[in-house]
C-alpha cells in the first residue's frame, strides 16, 4: 500500500511538471512570430509588404526580426565609388558576430593605418593581391565603394587599381668620420672611435703662446712633464707618453655627474718648436648601474 502511494505521488509530480513545461512552450510559441520560410531575400520581403527601413541601400524587416538588404546594381556601385589611396596591412577580415562559433575561412582584406578594415577586389587577378602574405604592409590605390558586409567587419570594398608592397626600410648606418681641426698654421685630424659604452667628444687643438704655461711646460727646448704619483689624486694625474714620433705630457681630470664619469684628456707636445695641446673629453657610464652580462662587458 505504501509503495503504491509513492508511485502515485511521483506520477502526479511528473504530470504537473509536464503540464507547466507544455504550457510555457505554448505561451512562448504564441508570443514569438513564426518564421516565414518563403522570405529569403529583400525582394521576397518587399513583395510581401513588410516595412522598408530608411537606409541606403534599403532594408526590409520581416515580422520574425530578420532584415534583408537590397543589393546595389553595378551602376549604383560605380556612382558611389570614390578614389582612395591607403596604407596598411594585408589581413583576413574579422567577422562581425563573434559571439558564437566562427568559421576559419580567410576573406582577403586590408586594415588601414586608422584601424578600419576594408574588403579588397582584384577583378582581373592581375594586381598582385593573390601573391601577398598575411601581415605584409601595402599601399593600395583604387576606388572605394562604401558597401558594408553583413558577415565581415569592413567599411566597404576597395577595387584595386594599383598595389605596392612597402619594403622595410633598412636603417642607415652612419659611420663616424674623422674631424679635421685647425689652429693657426697647424691642423689635426681627430680620429673616429666607435665604443659600445663610452663616448668621445669636444675634440680641440690649440697653439699655446701664454708665457706662464710655456715656462711651466718647456725648458731649454724640451717638454717638461712633472708626473704625479699613482696614489696622489684619483681624479687628476700627469704622465709622460713616448712614441716613435713624439713625446707627450698627458693630463687627465675626472668628475662625476648624472650616472657618468667625464674625463678630460690633455696631450701636450712640442711641434716645430711650438707647444701644442690636443684635448678631448670621454664620457664613461657607471657600469654597476647595468645588470650582467652588460655590467661585465662595460667593465
Amino acid at each position: 500500500m505504501k509503495k503504491a502511494l509513492i508511485i502515485i505521488i511521483i506520477t502526479l509530480g511528473v504530470l504537473v511538471l509536464g503540464f507547466f513545461i507544455l504550457n510555457r512552450y505554448i505561451y512562448n510559441a504564441k508570443q514569438a512570430p513564426s518564421q516565414d520560410v518563403s522570405i529569403n531575400s529583400y525582394e521576397d520581403c518587399a513583395a510581401a509588404g513588410y516595412p522598408i527601413l530608411e537606409s541606403y541601400p534599403e532594408k526590409c524587416q520581416a515580422p520574425d526580426g530578420r532584415t534583408f538588404t537590397r543589393k546595389l546594381t553595378d551602376e549604383e556601385l560605380a556612382n558611389m565609388a570614390v578614389p582612395a589611396i591607403m596604407r596598411g596591412v594585408f589581413t583576413c577580415l574579422p567577422h562581425r558576430d563573434t559571439s558564437g562559433p566562427v568559421t576559419l575561412e580567410c576573406a582577403y582584406g586590408f586594415q588601414a593605418e586608422d584601424g578600419n578594415y576594408y574588403a579588397l577586389k582584384d577583378e582581373n587577378r592581375d594586381k598582385g593581391l593573390f601573391d601577398l602574405s598575411i601581415g605584409e604592409e601595402v599601399e593600395i590605390r583604387g576606388l572605394f565603394i562604401p558597401e558594408k558586409s553583413e558577415k565581415y567587419n569592413s567599411q566597404g570594398v576597395i577595387e584595386i587599381q594599383e598595389l605596392y608592397v612597402i619594403e622595410e626600410e633598412e636603417e642607415e648606418v652612419v659611420e663616424e668620420e674623422d674631424v679635421l681641426l685647425e689652429t693657426d698654421n697647424y691642423s689635426f685630424v681627430a680620429p673616429s672611435v666607435n665604443l659600445d659604452y663610452a663616448s668621445l667628444r669636444d675634440w680641440q687643438v690649440s697653439l699655446i703662446d701664454e708665457k706662464g704655461v710655456l715656462l711651466e711646460r718647456v725648458l731649454d727646448g724640451q717638454l717638461v712633464c712633472r708626473e704625479t704619483a699613482v696614489d696622489d689624486n684619483p681624479n687628476y694625474s700627469v704622465s709622460r707618453i713616448t712614441s716613435d714620433r713624439a713625446q707627450y705630457c698627458l693630463e687627465t681630470a675626472s668628475e662625476g655627474a648624472a650616472g657618468s664619469v667625464y674625463t678630460e684628456y690633455s696631450f701636450y707636445t712640442l711641434f716645430s718648436g711650438d707647444l701644442i695641446v690636443i684635448k678631448f673629453t670621454a664620457q664613461y657610464p657607471q657600469c654597476y648601474n647595468y645588470d650582467d652580462p652588460e655590467k661585465t662587458d662595460c667593465l
